[in-house]
């Protein structure tokens, strides 16, 4: 800079503290330049100027050497002017385009630059002023107005907020956010959310932001922070992107990942549940064995037979689980085929009693009504069958020996309604909660049979047919299973 040989190593600018060689040199090369260019102290006093600028001002050197930049730019108050010099000395230089006043009191637009200077312990600014002609004014209103359709156009959310006020805020902010300019001048605590804790930064940096919007709508915006000079004054200018589809389909694949783990930890439940249940068939299986090995030629027939029995039923319990872990295996994989078709309800539900009771009439054990015309609905018969099976073996098995059940079926409001209920042991409520989880089982169930994966699988079947299963309970009153499937047999879609 033309300055260097003018800065020594003090705060205080006089002929005789300048060599004069450097002196005269540096006058020559500060009035060869037809800008008009003054040496500006870190407090805003006017040091040194060129003769270009006394022209440009109409000042005396006398008068200039005692104002201060406010004096010939009113967007440099003094209170202000700490601001200017801090930003200054972050960026090195401001450059922008503003009204200046000269000695008669006339305007002049022009183009100024700041540019920061460092000389030993000593801080300064080199302030220049190139004046517009009238030919550059209407230059620079045509590149304006051009600059202004840019904004507008771009799909870049642009606002600038200077003294926490609303200065300028293009039409892509309305559009995502409903708020017309206007309105934003109210709802200033809608960009009071943005963090500008870092705005003397030199480089942007971004940020994510959640507003609501005016219809109440959740909007996400990734922005950007700059400290700008606008209209002579520092202010900052905030460049935003919408980003909310970006974050909802994050928030989706966030679901999904939690999903997918709870059930990786699910099937490491049910693989340690499973390998529990399946002791207990195993060791009956080894130990009936055994003893029949060692004991065979010496026991007697009927013995002999107790322990075959024994083994038949440990084979059968073996089966039974398998059957019933893989049914909610392939429920929750969406892997179990759904296959609804016509069905004569009350001729079914008849068949299936007769089938759970082939030794003696059910209607010693299950008082059975069908109270309205059920003969054409349409459901997955194998699914029905499990699902029935297992609440009326529960609701038998639960109830004191010589208890009816009550099974119910009706038709309405096209859905089919199935009543189970009993006069038994009943669940408590904290058993109700986890009722249909895998090998659950109530806290009052004592050594009664089963191994708690019947109503799980109720669950899954009765999700496939989109139906709904309810239950209502009193330990020591009784239980009642309410299921409430589509008769035209509508079906969850398979899962991935």
């Amino acid at each position: 800079m033309v300055f260097n040989n003018l800065l020594l190593h003090s705060h205080s600018f006089t002929e005789k503290q300048i060599k004069e060689e450097d002196l005269q040199l540096t006058k020559s090369l500060m009035n060869c330049v037809a800008e008009a260019i003054f040496l500006v102290g870190s407090d805003g006093t006017i040091l040194y100027f060129n003769n270009a600028a006394c022209c440009l001002f109409g000042y005396s050197c006398e008068e200039l050497l005692s104002m201060s930049v406010e004096d010939l730019n009113p967007n440099f108050p003094s209170k202000f002017w700490s601001q200017y010099w801090e930003t200054l000395k972050q960026h090195g230089s401001l450059s922008f385009v503003s009204l200046c006043k000269t000695q008669q009191g006339q305007s002049i637009l022009g183009t100024i630059t700041l540019t920061y200077i460092e000389c030993g312990n000593s801080e300064y600014s080199a302030l220049s002023i190139r004046k517009i002609d009238k030919l550059t004014q209407k230059d620079l209103k045509h590149s304006e107005n051009r600059f202004q359709t840019v904004l507008e156009e771009t799909d870049v959310i642009i606002f600038i907020v200077r003294d926490d006020q609303i200065c300028y805020a293009n039409s892509m902010f309305e559009d995502i956010t409903g708020y017309t300019n206007e309105e934003l001048l109210i709802h200033i605590d809608l960009f009071q959310q943005f963090q500008f804790d870092y705005v003397h930064c030199t480089v942007p940096r971004y940020r994510e932001v959640k507003l609501l919007t005016k219809n109440g709508e959740e909007c996400w915006l990734d922005y950007s922070v700059k400290v700008i000079e606008f209209a002579g004054k520092l202010a900052k200018l905030v460049t935003a992107v919408d980003i909310t589809k970006y974050k909802q389909a994050e928030q989706k694949i966030k679901q999904v990942l939690e999903r997918e783990k709870e059930r990786g930890e699910s099937r490491v439940q049910l693989v340690s549940m499973v390998s529990h249940e399946l002791r207990v068939p195993l060791n009956i299986i080894s130990f009936c064995t055994n003893l029949l090995k060692r004991h065979s030629n010496d026991w007697s027939k009927d013995k002999i037979q107790e322990y075959i029995n024994r083994l038949q039923k440990g084979v059968e319990m073996l089966s039974l689980l398998i059957d019933e872990v893989l049914i909610i295996g392939k429920a929750e994989t969406g892997k179990l085929k759904f296959e609804p078709k016509p069905l004569n309800l009350l001729q079914f539900c008849h068949n299936l009693l007769a089938e759970l009771y082939p030794h003696e009439s059910y209607q010693n054990l299950i008082n059975f009504c069908c109270q309205s015309d059920c003969s054409s609905v349409s459901v997955d018969k194998i699914m029905l069958q499990i699902i029935l099976t297992n609440l009326l073996e529960n609701a038998i098995k639960y109830s004191p020996s010589g208890n009816i059940v009550d099974f119910i079926v009706s038709c309405q409001d096209g859905k089919v309604i199935f009543q189970i209920k009993d006069r038994g042991i009943g669940i408590a409520p904290a058993d109700q909660e986890r009722l249909f989880e895998p090998f659950y089982r109530g806290k009052n169930v004592d050594n009664l049979p089963g191994n708690g994966l019947g109503l799980a699988i109720v669950k899954n079947l009765v999700d496939i047919h989109c139906g709904e299963i309810t239950v209502k309970s009193q330990v020591g009153v009784g239980t009642e299973f309410a299921l409430a499937l589509p008769i035209a047999g509508i079906a969850l879609p398979l899962q991935n």
